[in-house]
């Protein structure tokens, strides 16, 4: 499930689709225009950008926006390529939610939702019979490894997190 995403909508004004129509029905309202627009422009306030598998799945997303527009020229691959879209956004969604929550379940639940929809998109590359990049396939592996690091490594509790980095 998509969960927190910032999606761009198709609106001029909060960073605009490049994607109207049908087009845009298809790509759900993610693009690199909604992924900018969603996103904060002061990343130096947000401890979150120091998370490097957020960092990796933002940079992922963008490069699926590429491939998935590539895929849409053919009928037989339209839909995989909106569905890569979904699993992409679903990727840094869920590690922006998990690392907001305040309990290790908590956590490690949507770092666990955020690696399942890691493998989703390594599943829809595959099934798409197109030639993937090797940047993201790379950067998708490093996706998976340091979600894994990140579910058995996951903070006691966010408050002594907090106190650690005031130190």
């Amino acid at each position: 499930e998509m969960r927190g995403a910032a999606r761009c909508g198709g609106l001029r004004d909060a960073g605009g689709c490049e994607m109207r129509g049908a087009a845009m029905e298809r790509c759900g309202g993610f693009c690199d225009a909604g992924y900018r627009g969603g996103m904060t422009t002061d990343t130096g306030t947000d401890p979150l950008e120091t998370v490097a598998a957020y960092r990796l799945a933002r940079e992922f997303a963008a490069g699926v926006v590429t491939d998935a527009r590539r895929m849409r020229r053919s009928a037989l691959t339209r839909e995989v390529g909106a569905q890569l879209l979904r699993a992409a956004g679903s990727v840094n969604a869920n590690i922006a939610e998990g690392y907001s929550r305040g309990t290790v379940a908590d956590r490690r639940r949507f770092y666990e939702y955020a690696l399942g929809s890691a493998r989703e998109c390594q599943v829809w590359y595959e099934s798409s019979g197109t030639p993937v990049p090797e940047s993201q396939l790379a950067l998708l592996t490093s996706i998976r490894r340091l979600l894994l690091t990140m579910i058995r490594n996951s903070p006691a509790d966010v408050s002594s997190e907090r106190k650690a980095r005031r130190r």
